[in-house]
C-alpha cells in the first residue's frame, strides 16, 4: 500500500508493482489525453507572430510545447508500463487482474498506442 514520504513535496512509497499499476491508463484515459494533444497542437499552429508583442508568442509557444510534451510522456509511461508490468509479473511468477487492463466499459487498452514515440514527426508538434 502506498505510504506518504514526509516532505515539503507530497510524494509516496510506492512497490515496483504499485508503480507500474499506477502508470496504466485506460483506454478512455489515453484517448483524452490524445484529445488534449490535438487541440493543443491545433491552438500552436494557429498562433499569429506579432512584431508588437514577440514575447507574448514566444510564451505562449513554449507553454503549448510544454503541455504537448507532458502528455505525450505520460502516454509513452503508460505504454511502457504494461510491457514492464507483464515482465514483472512473468518474473515473480503472478498473473496479472485482467481488470486492471480493461477500462470502464471493458476495452482492452493493450496496445492501443498514440504515435510512435520514435517517429521525430509525432514528437514536435
Amino acid at each position: 500500500m502506498p505510504t506518504i514520504i514526509p516532505s515539503p513535496f507530497c510524494s509516496y512509497e510506492l512497490s515496483e508493482r504499485e508503480s507500474l499499476e499506477g502508470q496504466i491508463l485506460s483506454f478512455n484515459q489515453k484517448c483524452v489525453i490524445q484529445n488534449h494533444i490535438a487541440n493543443l497542437a491545433k491552438e500552436k499552429i494557429e498562433l499569429t507572430y506579432t512584431h508588437k508583442s514577440p514575447e507574448e508568442y514566444w510564451q505562449r509557444e513554449a507553454e503549448l510545447q510544454g503541455q504537448i510534451l507532458i502528455l505525450t510522456h505520460l502516454l509513452e509511461c503508460a505504454d511502457r508500463a504494461v510491457a514492464d508490468l507483464d515482465a514483472y509479473l512473468q518474473a515473480t511468477g503472478t498473473q496479472r487482474d485482467m481488470s486492471q487492463i480493461t477500462g470502464a466499459s471493458g476495452s482492452p487498452f493493450d496496445g492501443a498506442h498514440f504515435g510512435d514515440p520514435s517517429d521525430s514527426s509525432d514528437s514536435q508538434i
